[in-house]
């Protein structure tokens, strides 16, 4: 019992310090993006095409990441967890995240939006946005650590029951090693994935119990992989 207390005692510890560094680091990541908010805004007037129909995504990912600095910095001072919802289109939503994916054309990924048209729901879209993103990043990093350079495919649904939303991210990638399975949404555990933190899960996991849901693994295996996230509308 002495050695379990000792040991849950020195993860409060490292927490706690983990904490203060994230505040700090979030605090002059801020700074630091403001800047190329501006010079970001700057590039709008761009008269290459090219750099005018990109500049809007670069806009928004600045945008983001200023928001999740401040969203940090708040959470850490109050711990208040609040979403904010709004109505807006699941379907957009989805679009706007494949974007963020950055994935090229012609890659051997590809992200597929299969929401229905028009899917309106009552959520804070800002989390939601980067509950799906940190999911369907690691869908898209299974396929691309395959070997052979095989193509593989991304699928997004969604499906309304009463006023529950449930979101399914599909992969067609080689499924999660048994190892991996059991400690799924727990930061900082080991990953197959090199340089992943194991944080992507449980922050989307955090995100839909705050809207009264939950993140599931339904199903993975050789054929792929596919998480849902439930999200409650009131």
């Amino acid at each position: 019992m002495q050695v379990d207390l000792r040991a849950s005692l020195q993860q409060k510890d490292r927490l706690a310090t983990l904490g203060t560094a994230v505040s700090k680091i979030s605090h002059d990541l801020r700074n630091i993006l403001a800047t190329a908010q501006l010079i970001s805004d700057r590039t709008a007037n761009s008269t290459d095409p090219d750099v005018r129909r990109m500049t809007p995504t670069l806009v928004r990912a600045i945008d983001r990441a200023v928001d999740l600095c401040s969203n940090t910095l708040s959470f850490v001072g109050h711990a208040d967890g609040k979403i904010h919802r709004r109505e807006f289109d699941l379907r957009d939503l989805v679009e706007d995240v494949g974007l963020s994916m950055g994935l090229p054309d012609d890659g051997p990924v590809t992200w597929s939006n299969e929401v229905g048209d028009p899917f309106v729901l009552s959520a804070d879209r800002e989390q939601v946005f980067r509950a799906l993103l940190n999911i369907g990043r690691n869908a898209v990093q299974a396929i691309q650590a395959r070997e052979n350079d095989a193509k593989g495919d991304v699928r997004i649904t969604a499906i309304r029951v009463n006023e529950m939303i449930s979101v399914d991210v599909i992969d067609n990638g080689p499924g999660l090693p048994d190892g991996l399975r059991d400690n799924l949404f727990q930061a900082f555990v080991k990953s197959e994935c090199k340089g992943s933190t194991g944080l992507g899960l449980v922050i989307a996991r955090d995100i839909a119990r705050a809207h009264g849901g939950d993140v599931r693994l339904m199903e993975t295996g050789s054929e792929g992989t596919r998480f849902r996230v439930d999200l409650a509308e009131s």
